[in-house]
């Protein structure tokens, strides 16, 4: 389990909720539909290029971050900080964040989480949804965020009936 924020460009007027619902729909249907041929589609040089961009600020402003660089490509470019085991992954039009519960740096997590914020706004113009607060976040929603980190954090250890995972959750793309 992993606490996710997704970051895509929400059109005025339209209800963030419903357009973080539509954006799962979609993408499930292309998993559902597409199999394996979804991991496979190559995506345009213009699209590919414009989301190395959108990676390489985040990089450059989060320099914890590294690329995973799969065997073949995949389509979306994958950032990966190690010591706070933060994922985020680059679409071609939307951003996923996802943290693990039980982590000790949650304070840090926040601040990597802020600045992948602000990045992903000032270069796509993306809006943060966070599901699991049932609403948009800003870089200033650090302490909320936290909060419901927490609150998951404490109450899954009763809910897994287990201790805390280890393994290194991201890695499974690498088999």
């Amino acid at each position: 389990m992993s606490y996710d924020l997704r970051l895509f460009e929400i059109l005025q007027g339209v209800d963030p909720g419903i357009a973080f619902e539509r954006l799962t729909q979609h993408e499930e249907a292309e998993v559902v539909n597409g199999g394996d041929q979804w991991l496979k589609r190559s995506l345009p040089a213009p699209t590919r290029a414009q989301m190395q961009q959108l990676a390489d600020a985040l990089r450059a402003r989060w320099t914890a971050f590294s690329q995973f660089e799969p065997k073949s490509p995949l389509p979306w470019i994958e950032l990966n900080d190690e010591d706070l085991q933060v994922q985020v992954e680059v679409y071609e039009d939307s951003v996923s964040i996802t943290m693990p519960y039980f982590r000790e740096h949650t304070s840090e997590m926040m601040r990597c989480i802020g600045c992948c914020i602000q990045v992903c706004h000032e270069h796509r113009g993306y809006t943060a949804f966070d599901p699991q607060l049932g609403r948009t976040v800003t870089t200033d929603d650090g302490d909320s965020i936290a909060a419901a980190y927490r609150q998951m954090d404490a109450a899954l250890p009763e809910i897994r009936g287990a201790g805390p995972a280890t393994k290194r959750w991201w890695k499974f793309w690498s088999r």
